[in-house]
């Protein structure tokens, strides 16, 4: 493991507001590439993703926002 990686692992402990893309992924059951869809479509209105070292997370709760309007509309 190199140490950008490292030092990812460690950003995403101490940073728990934040959500990576396989969490992501894991939460709404579907891949990668539907997120970058849900992001390039901006009728989705999906929450932006943070950029940190080549790797995305969303706030936790602009998902948890974005999920309760869905309910809404729903």
């Amino acid at each position: 493991m190199g140490l950008l990686y490292m030092d990812i692992i460690t950003m995403k402990n101490k940073l728990p507001d934040l959500v990576a893309m396989k969490e992501l992924c894991e939460t709404f059951s579907v891949h990668r590439s539907t997120i970058h869809s849900w992001l390039k479509n901006e009728k989705t209105h999906f929450p932006k993703p943070i950029k940190i070292a080549k790797e995305l997370f969303w706030d936790r709760s602009e998902l948890a926002a974005y999920i309760k309007k869905k309910k809404e509309e729903y």
